[in-house]
């Protein structure tokens, strides 16, 4: 009894080192990420630039003197109640009552119904 309890354990570990040895190698094989995710990363770790925003900026030309045109836009305020959008509402608040309505009257009638009942 003591010599296969020792074998099985002896055999349990030596389980378990090979794949706790194994494990990392198995691990560092695999890239369980997308395509286009695994050369983004690629791209990033290639040409990361660690200057100031500013600076990268400056060095692309990038500056005020490139700045778009702003144009100001003066936008009217609403002239009041819009009709169209409250019957929109209220008609849809409608249809919603009228389908709980019909549920409830259809469950309340099989409700009602007795199993096996014999139909006229």
């Amino acid at each position: 009894m003591r010599t296969t309890s020792h074998h099985i354990t002896r055999s349990l570990l030596v389980a378990i080192a090979a794949g706790a040895a194994l494990a990392p190698a198995a691990a560092a094989q695999q890239d369980l990420r997308m395509p286009d995710t695994r050369d983004a990363a690629r791209q990033a770790e290639q040409r990361q630039d660690l200057r100031l925003p500013d600076t990268r900026d400056h060095a692309e030309g990038r500056g005020t003197h490139t700045a778009p045109i702003v144009e100001f836009v003066e936008v009217r305020e609403p002239n009041g109640f819009d009709w169209a959008d409250a019957g929109l509402g209220a008609g849809a608040g409608v249809g919603l009552v009228l389908i709980g309505a019909g549920t409830a009257m259809t469950a309340a009638r099989l409700r009602r119904r007795t199993v096996g009942a014999a139909r006229a």
